[in-house]
């Protein structure tokens, strides 16, 4: 019983670093790209990272 539940906890800890990895890799580039272009030109905007959270984050269009 213990194994099977070992079992049902590694899958669900692979599947969630499977999925949460890409989306955290991809927030790290925007977040650079918008501070390092940001810093260059001007200060970023709150609204630009909240954009770009969202968009990483995956939250539905009807709650944008």
């Amino acid at each position: 019983m213990a194994k099977i539940s070992f079992i049902i906890k590694a899958s669900f800890y692979v599947s969630l670093f499977y999925h949460i990895l890409p989306a955290l890799k991809s927030l790290f580039k925007d977040f650079h790209r918008i501070f390092i272009s940001s810093f260059i030109v001007r200060s970023p905007s709150l609204f630009e990272l909240r954009i770009t959270i969202i968009k990483n984050i995956g939250i539905p269009v009807k709650y944008r």
